[in-house]
């Protein structure tokens, strides 16, 4: 059984749906999640699969600096760490060297089985699994390992989608600048393996949606055709999406939910069995069209409220 490690770096303070996120882990038992943090986890049931690995920001700070001493790197905050993703899998070494595929991911997610949208790789063939920077894996056996040394052969090249414009940058350049390169996604890694003729695993069976300052409802930016009355649902592992098509409602399964900046209230402790909406998880609920249509509504009036108090608020 292919063995998979993940490693997220976290500072401040944890999300609001923390413990469902660990849940959510626990499902995935052939992953390892690796999370790089200071924050006190008293308060918190941790799953055998989510290893904590107590490092302040400047420690890690200190670690990469070694890591990388023939550089003067630039981390000043912890947002640049989506550059140096890139090199999970050397920075963190000691703790990845064990599984055949190593990784990253964000926390404002939730998981459903992962593994079962993995095409089968039995013979470990595939060299990356999903396509962006909220989660990846990679094989773990040299060129891979140091993917980001492999970025060096497109330099100079065009980068995609939102950086269009913008050519990639060395390694060197993008550990060494104070600017975000967004290495793990269009500016490094996508052009990369877009110009490689490599066994890769892109299919976008997860659900990325809109941060809440774009649109309060959930607005999916893979399939926007879903996007109707969106909501979600978790139940044992199992996570699938739920909105109108033709006025009915249509299920399907995801292999992960990324919230990107939501924060959520939460109305349920129970985090086996839930429901997910744009604000809030609340307790199982047995989707019919009058609950799907409150719950999931579009709010452009909402939106276009904040939008001009936003612009008077300085």
């Amino acid at each position: 059984m292919t063995k998979y490690s993940a490693v997220c770096c976290y500072f401040g303070k944890w999300p609001s749906h923390f413990q469902f996120w660990l849940d959510s882990c626990r499902y995935n038992r052939n992953i390892t999640f690796f999370l790089v943090s200071d924050i006190p986890t008293d308060e918190f049931r941790l799953p055998e699969n989510v290893c904590v690995i107590r490092m302040s920001f400047p420690e890690l700070h200190d670690l990469i600096s070694t890591k990388f001493s023939e550089i003067k790197i630039s981390l000043d905050r912890p947002y640049k760490l989506c550059d140096f993703k890139t090199a999970y899998g050397y920075i963190f070494d000691e703790y990845c060297k064990e599984y055949e595929y190593w990784g990253y991911y964000d926390i404002d997610t939730i998981w459903g089985n992962i593994e079962k949208f993995i095409p089968a790789n039995e013979d470990n063939h595939l060299v990356k699994i999903f396509p962006c920077g909220h989660s990846s894996f990679i094989k773990n056996v040299a060129p891979w390992n140091k993917v980001f040394e492999l970025v060096n052969k497109i330099a100079g090249t065009p980068c995609r989608n939102n950086m269009a414009g913008k050519t990639v940058s060395t390694w060197q350049e993008c550990f060494s600048s104070p600017e975000s390169h967004y290495y793990d996604e269009e500016g490094g890694l996508e052009p990369l393996f877009a110009s490689l003729n490599e066994n890769i695993y892109s299919g976008v069976d997860f659900d990325n949606i809109l941060p809440p300052w774009r649109f309060d409802h959930f607005y999916s930016i893979n399939f926007p055709e879903k996007s109707h009355f969106l909501v979600y649902g978790y139940k044992n592992g199992t996570l699938c999406r739920y909105y109108l098509k033709n006025w009915k409602i249509t299920a399907e399964e995801i292999s992960y939910l990324h919230a990107s900046k939501r924060h959520f209230k939460v109305k349920t402790d129970n985090t086996e069995s839930y429901s997910i909406v744009p604000d809030t998880i609340i307790s199982e609920n047995k989707w019919n069209l009058i609950t799907l249509l409150i719950y999931g509504r579009p709010r452009y009036m909402t939106n276009f409220i904040r939008r001009v108090f936003s612009r008077f608020k300085y």
